[in-house]
């Protein structure tokens, strides 16, 4: 358990090792000073983490919507406002990184050791020798 963070709970265990929820699943305990700083570094993630998606197509959506939506909310103000736009932030962020993860996976295609091989492809292999 990461010190000054709290998992959230789910049934991600059944995609994900159980080493890997807590990189997943960490929000801030407590949200720090909401400063330009804070808020260009979210902003970042969300670029960096576009970067891992597969998808040229699904990477240039991605930015485009958080472009978007940073510079919906640049001229809130509201210090309850802004707590709850930076905790939606953090939680579609995680979401970003999950899917980047499974569609990387996806893409990637199924991992087949010739020792799993089909049935049709042990016949062919037979027959053909």
């Amino acid at each position: 358990r990461v010190r000054g963070r709290r998992e959230v709970p789910g049934n991600a265990g059944r995609f994900f090792g159980s080493n890997e929820i807590s990189s997943f699943f960490c929000l801030p305990m407590s949200i720090p000073p909401l400063t330009r700083t804070n808020i260009l570094s979210l902003y970042r993630s969300f670029l960096r983490e576009s970067n891992r998606l597969p998808s040229s197509s699904h990477q240039q959506w991605v930015r485009w919507k958080v472009r978007t939506e940073f510079d919906k909310n640049r001229t809130v103000t509201q210090e309850s406002e802004l707590k709850t736009i930076w905790t939606l932030g953090w939680t579609h962020l995680e979401s970003l990184q999950i899917q980047a993860k499974v569609r990387t996976e996806i893409a990637r295609g199924p991992q087949i050791s010739r020792s799993q091989t089909t049935f049709g492809e042990e016949l062919s292999d037979t027959m053909f020798q």
